[in-house]
Order: structure tokens, then sequence, then C-alpha cells
């Protein structure tokens, strides 16, 4: 099992001085899955590239991968 970061910050560039999301951690079962938890999150509060700063993949504390913008997954 693989913990996974759900995060978003604000874009000053939109005049966004407040997350847009709220931030939480799920427990995932596979890096696929991380990755489709990732984009509905990001679909689900209409978040751009610039509000992104989530996708961390964590298995005992260790880092394990990371998902970008686009759903895909960076191994560490």
């Amino acid at each position: 099992m693989f913990r996974l970061k759900l995060a978003s910050a604000p874009n000053p560039d939109h005049d966004e001085w407040f997350a847009p999301a709220p931030t939480r951690y799920v427990t995932v079962a596979s890096l696929e899955e991380a990755s489709k938890k990732c984009v509905e999150y990001i679909e689900k509060f209409n978040l751009g590239a610039g509000n992104w700063i989530g996708g961390q993949v964590t298995q005992n504390r260790k880092g394990i991968a990371r998902i970008s913008y686009n759903g895909r997954v960076w191994k560490s």
C-alpha cells in the first residue's frame, strides 16, 4: 500500500490567494491507482498546472514516486 498526497496551491498569476482545493492524503494500492486519483482530484477542483503541488507517493515514509499534472508517474 502507498500513501498519496493530493494538494493545490494558489496561483497569483490568476489572482488566486488561497489554495483552491483541500489537501488530502489517500491510501492507494498501486501507482496506476495513484495516477487516477490525482487526475480525478485535478478535474474535481478544476485545477490548472500552476495549482498542482500534490502527487507525492510514499511507502513507509520513503518517497516512491511523484505524479505530475498530466498523470504521468515519475519513479524515485
